[in-house]
């Protein structure tokens, strides 16, 4: 089974060379918000990081964040991935077959140690 962080970098690309996802850094495809490790933003507000392990930090920082928040996979999704952008039911649904995890689940018990 995949990490959440897993399946998020693989449904943004990021193990295809090329994408915005990997140019960056940045493998959950994370908006500039000042992140720790982040020299900055590209043109379409991707946060930009001087490598992948600190792009991978700032993704499992920010799943951490919404797990303690108390949200569920869907919740989560919703947020992170919003319909407005995405096929956010196609995204929960690819996460929660990769992870495990289940639709209505806490996140937060799916954290790394």
């Amino acid at each position: 089974m995949a990490t959440l962080a897993e399946a998020i970098a693989q449904m943004e690309g990021f193990n295809t060379p090329g994408t915005i996802a990997q140019r960056n850094n940045n493998p959950g495809n994370l908006r500039f918000v000042g992140q720790v490790g982040a020299t900055g933003k590209d043109s379409k507000g991707f946060a930009v990081f001087p490598s992948a392990g600190e792009g991978w930090r700032a993704l499992d920082a920010q799943i951490a964040l919404d797990g303690s928040r108390g949200l569920t996979l869907t919740q989560f999704m919703g947020k992170y991935a919003p319909p407005s952008e995405n096929d956010t039911g196609g995204y929960i649904s690819y996460v929660s077959k990769q992870t495990g995890i289940g639709v209505n689940d806490l996140i937060s018990g799916f954290l790394k140690g």
